[in-house]
């Protein structure tokens, strides 16, 4: 998945990148953060976040893993999502 969205705060990305973990913590089951890292794509500077988490319905026993890629250009939040 690829999303663009607008903010009219001034977002760093360890802060945005908090903001997704504390809520992913939160809402995830069997939530795990496996990697996290300052990147690049182009010239503009990302985060990458790798990590594991379970489906909350119990009859479906499927784990996931999930790398979002988050990027912040001027007033605008840039981000990839890939899921397996």
């Amino acid at each position: 998945m690829v999303g663009v969205s607008k903010t009219t705060n001034k977002l760093t990305l360890d802060g945005l990148s908090k903001t997704i973990l504390d809520k992913a913590k939160e809402s995830m089951m069997d939530f795990n953060l496996l990697h996290s890292n300052n990147s690049e794509v182009g010239s503009i500077a990302a985060q990458q976040l790798i990590y594991t988490f379970k489906n909350s319905d119990p009859s479906l026993q499927l784990h996931f893993q999930t790398m979002d890629i988050l990027m912040i250009e001027q007033l605008a939040i840039h981000f990839l999502l890939y899921r397996v």
